[in-house]
């Protein structure tokens, strides 16, 4: 199949053993490789499903193809030499992502991207805009339901997971439409 050839450690007349390294490839297809936080381990699972921001503000998704071991990276903005250097060593995990659609990223060759991993997930719930939400009391919440004729009523609501702009709503009297 197609690969992409790196480092070559072979010379022209070099004499080369039978189980010699020749070069090094890789595979055509565009992967992201990620750092992520020690303490964010548990997001980082084989499958599961994030999006990646561009560098051109477009979003696109893609899913954990491996999950590596923890190791330690360098973080701070020390500059390396004499005391009082502000370097840090800090646990971070490695994650590579196979992108779901490979043409989001092909103007793309080594960029820095944004990968957000989901922490929760709820499917089939009501959500409305945050900005939706009224303060009814210190302690409750309602948004204002406008009827077919145009009238509008403020029903109390629960809230549940923020995510995205967007807030789980339930209570009586909150429906879709």
């Amino acid at each position: 199949g197609d690969l992409r050839v790196g480092t070559v450690t072979a010379r022209v007349g070099d004499r080369i053993a039978a189980d010699a390294e020749l070069y090094d490839v890789t595979s055509t297809t565009q992967v992201v490789d990620a750092n992520i936080k020690l303490s964010d381990q548990k997001l980082a699972v084989v499958g599961t499903t994030v999006t990646i921001k561009l560098p051109d503000a477009k979003t696109t998704t893609g899913t954990i193809t491996s999950v590596g071991t923890p190791t330690e990276k360098s973080s701070g903005s020390g500059s390396g030499s004499g005391s009082g250097s502000s370097d840090s060593k800090e646990r971070v995990i490695p994650i590579t992502v196979t992108l779901t659609d490979a043409s989001a990223t092909a103007n793309f060759q080594e960029v820095s991207v944004t990968v957000d991993l989901p922490s929760q997930k709820r499917e089939g719930v009501l959500s409305v805009p945050v900005g939706a939400l009224l303060a009814l009391s210190p302690d409750q919440y309602g948004i204002e339901i406008v009827a077919p004729d145009g009238t509008t009523r403020k029903v109390a609501v629960s809230v549940g997971l923020f995510a995205g702009g967007r807030v789980e709503v339930s209570g009586e009297g909150a429906s879709e439409g």
